[in-house]
């Protein structure tokens, strides 16, 4: 559940900062961020630990902080370029880019595949 809740959090503080109109919004939408990546980054990989079989635990929180890695080093190429888009709104592609991972945390939730995998299938 608090996978959960922190995807969708983290989803509406994107949307929040992507489509902002006033300083204020930027504020609560970064909030809404900060809260919605913690929970996720302290939910999945605990999430992760008590579901994996213990021959599999420490690979599947390695690559979660794989995954991490990879995130952030997209997140610096998307804010290298988004500068370069014209009319001033590349900001908001920036910003607005934390909706995919946000998304991604969601549908991984709830997919209805997972409830079809099995732990004995690892």
């Amino acid at each position: 559940m608090s996978m959960l809740l922190g995807g969708l959090i983290f989803f509406f503080g994107a949307l929040l900062n992507a489509f902002a109109q006033a300083i204020w919004m930027l504020i609560v939408g970064r909030l809404l961020l900060g809260f919605g990546v913690g929970f996720s980054i302290q939910a999945v990989p605990l999430y992760v630990s008590e579901m994996a079989p213990c021959k599999h635990r420490g690979s599947l929180n390695v690559v979660f902080q794989l995954a991490i890695t990879i995130g952030i080093f997209a997140a610096n190429l998307v804010n290298y370029f988004t500068p370069r888009i014209k009319g001033g709104q590349g900001w908001r592609y920036s910003l607005g880019g934390a909706m995919v991972p946000a998304a991604f945390i969601r549908l991984c939730i709830i997919s209805p595949q997972l409830p079809k995998l099995h732990v004995g299938t690892w």
